[in-house]
């Protein structure tokens, strides 16, 4: 069990520190009500106060729920954060016996607890400036922050860390408007990869799709994205900020991200020129199962993809009156429309094959609309005209001619008495009448695929005449399709 906030007051103010801590000693920092300046939340516990030997300002930072594996947890992460430098972070230690707490243990050595040692963020978070900000109507100062902001997200980008808890107030706004991080309870480093994460952070500022498993130096992206956008609102229209804060967020809400196409927040970004490219890309985002955006350098630079579509037939020949599969995948857009009907995003239609088909789409979204035509040629079926023979009724051991026309074939094809002949597609074949035979016309068409086949039927009659031997033979044709 570990003390409460205000156990960890009292040590505070009574100056609690053992010497086996290293030979830290702080002085309480006291605001005008003679109160001890400290903040709480989570699992934690913050305060302010002063070096003894310098005077010098510094946060102390005490846990009010026990984990076995916080010190290394710090430990890694104290020792990682030492070899960068920037004006983004603040250095801090991890003690282990900061601070003795009077507590009922039975035995007093347990009451020895660790703590952070951190520089103080002198400043006031960033959602207390901007409410200051926009409450004054200070767009200059605002359009400040959020530049101050985009260089903190490039930093975190190209550093390969996050923080993982990235939101209003954890991040400082001092009187120059520069920006510190505060609470590393979340964050990301390459040491940890592999591991899952301690903490979801805070709704109003995370994909709702986020979970332990995600875990690396790209969970600030949605994050970025969203904060990054509420700037840019507030530059523009500061009275959005009294509207829609709510103490959690600073513009946007859970219901909104889980509701995106009801928001009313939505449709107002949606509406504004500065932010309807940034309002889109988040939607974009929420649509995903992804919480992670590839181009964010470019949208936070203002560099937005075009719409695009990519479209196909099958199959790749069509014949006229063919049933055809047009699909498309679309990429960065929010709607796609055929011919002027309403489509889905990517998908399917299927429509009967026309001579030099085509399909006028149009498509977009709320930054940019497109418009594009996809032509296809379509080759018209086979037709068999003619396949017959000169002669309906000859005499036995005669000859006669086969007869074929045909249109809009790829290869014509006769099949009799086991032979394959090739034909052209307009001719006459000399044929005997010496046996029973089969003539088979087979005809592909010009997609190499379809056919159509017909046969002739040659049958031979014996009849006796007047009891004599001499034989009289009759041929009768039947054509079978």
């Amino acid at each position: 069990m570990y003390p409460s906030e205000l156990q960890y007051k009292h040590s505070v103010e009574n100056k609690m520190y053992p010497p086996a801590n290293g030979g830290y000693r702080f002085l309480p920092s006291i605001n005008e009500n003679n109160e001890v300046i400290f903040s709480s939340g989570g699992r934690a516990v913050v305060f302010k106060v002063n070096e003894e030997s310098t005077g010098k300002a510094t946060a102390l930072k005490f846990f009010t729920v026990e984990d076995q594996n916080r010190f290394q947890h710090y430990l890694e992460i104290s020792n990682y954060l030492k070899n960068i430098k920037s004006n983004f972070l603040v250095s801090f230690q991890i003690i282990e016996n900061l601070i003795y707490v009077e507590f009922d243990n039975e035995n007093p050595d347990n009451n020895y607890f660790p703590g952070l040692v951190m520089d103080w963020a002198s400043g006031v978070t960033l959602q207390s400036k901007l409410k200051e900000l926009c409450e004054k109507d200070e767009k200059n100062k605002i359009a400040k922050l959020k530049a101050n902001f985009k260089k903190l997200a490039f930093f975190l980008l190209s550093e390969n860390i996050a923080h993982g808890d990235l939101k209003h107030d954890n991040i400082i706004v001092n009187d120059d408007l520069d920006l510190v991080l505060v609470d590393y309870d979340g964050i990301f480093i390459p040491t940890f990869n592999g591991s899952q994460s301690s903490e979801l952070g805070t709704s109003s500022f995370q994909h709702p799709q986020r979970k332990n498993t995600d875990f690396n130096q790209r969970i600030d992206d949605f994050s970025i994205l969203t904060i990054y956008t509420s700037l840019v609102a507030f530059e523009n229209n500061p009275a959005l900020f009294n509207k829609y804060y709510d103490e959690q967020n600073l513009l946007f809400s859970l219901e909104d991200f889980l509701k995106p196409k009801k928001s009313e927040l939505f449709k107002t970004l949606s509406n504004q020129n500065e932010t309807k490219a940034l309002a889109f890309y988040i939607k974009q985002s929420l649509a995903s199962q992804s919480i992670y955006i590839d181009n964010l350098k470019d949208l936070l630079n203002g560099k937005f993809p075009k719409p695009s579509i990519e479209i196909s037939h099958s199959p790749t020949t069509a014949l006229i009156g063919q049933k055809v599969k047009i699909s498309w995948k679309s990429n960065d857009v929010d709607f796609v429309k055929i011919n002027g009907t309403e489509q889905n995003v990517s998908g399917t239609i299927e429509e009967l094959a026309k001579k030099d088909h085509r399909l006028d789409f149009e498509f977009g979204n709320e930054i940019d609309l497109k418009k594009a035509s996809y032509k296809f040629k379509s080759i018209p079926e086979p037709k068999i005209k003619e396949f017959k023979v000169k002669q309906q009724k000859i005499e036995f051991g005669k000859k006669t001619q086969l007869v074929w026309n045909v249109d809009n074939a790829e290869k014509v094809e006769l099949y009799y008495a086991g032979n394959i002949e090739l034909l052209p597609n307009k001719g006459e074949k000399t044929i005997s009448l010496d046996a029973d035979t089969n003539y088979k016309l087979k005809v592909t068409a010009l997609d190499g695929l379809k056919s159509l086949e017909v046969a002739h039927e040659i049958l031979r009659k014996i009849n006796k005449l007047n009891g004599s031997n001499h034989l009289a033979q009759e041929v009768y044709l039947k054509s079978v399709v």
